[in-house]
């Protein structure tokens, strides 16, 4: 099973999106998001050809976009 790391720049980039909506929206949004990438990650490490490919940023990044409705 793939192991999912996160460097710090990855956790203060998300403690900035949480403080945003949390001052954007309320807490209960901050920590519904915050839940979402952290499984959107999750997902992308335990099924890495789920993702994008992105070869402008590194050989070994994926990733993915979703909608997300309110």
């Amino acid at each position: 099973m793939a192991r999912l790391v996160m460097r710090q720049a990855a956790i203060d980039d998300l403690t900035d999106i949480w403080e945003y909506l949390l001052e954007t929206w309320s807490e209960a949004q901050a920590d519904k998001y915050y839940e979402m990438i952290k499984l959107a990650c999750q997902e992308i490490a335990q099924n890495p050809s789920l993702g994008r490919a992105y070869p402008e940023i590194s050989h070994n990044v994926r990733g993915y976009d979703r909608a997300i409705a309110c």
